[in-house]
């Protein structure tokens, strides 16, 4: 195997930066986990019980966080890096000077935002996937 040149390697990284144009998906950051007082949070003590699920029951029992859809309304869609806090953590999640463009929106206002045919779709996708569905999913 032949080693590249710094040429060779300074070309390829401009291909992958030009090939994630604006067609590119929207990469989310997920802190939308929650904790009461330094311990695991029950389900009554969420934010957002109907949004409430518990993504890995098996590894860790304990764990609940808030759902983030798959299914991203407009505008949020159009970002490129998108991060998705809890109501109560987002102001920890946001640095001092963190413009509002790039500043992170909460899980429910993502949900609020979706229609019904986005809600359908959204259950479609986690059946599929297998990935939990929030209580208020099971609607549709």
């Amino acid at each position: 195997m032949s080693r590249k040149s710094k040429r060779e390697l300074e070309r390829e990284l401009e291909e992958l930066s030009d090939g994630a144009g604006d067609d590119a998906p929207t990469s989310v950051l997920d802190v939308a986990y929650f904790s009461h007082e330094g311990r695991w949070a029950d389900m009554e003590e969420s934010p957002h019980p109907e949004l409430t699920i518990q993504p890995f029951p098996e590894q860790k029992p304990k764990s609940l966080k808030i759902a983030v859809p798959k299914v991203l309304p407009e505008p949020y869609c159009d970002q490129r890096h998108l991060t998705v806090a809890t109501c109560d953590t987002k102001d920890k999640h946001t640095p001092d000077g963190t413009p509002e463009e790039n500043a992170p929106v909460t899980a429910c206002d993502l949900w609020k935002e979706l229609d019904e045919a986005d809600l359908e779709r959204e259950k479609e996708i986690r059946e599929e996937e297998g990935e939990p569905i929030p209580d208020f999913l099971t609607r549709y």
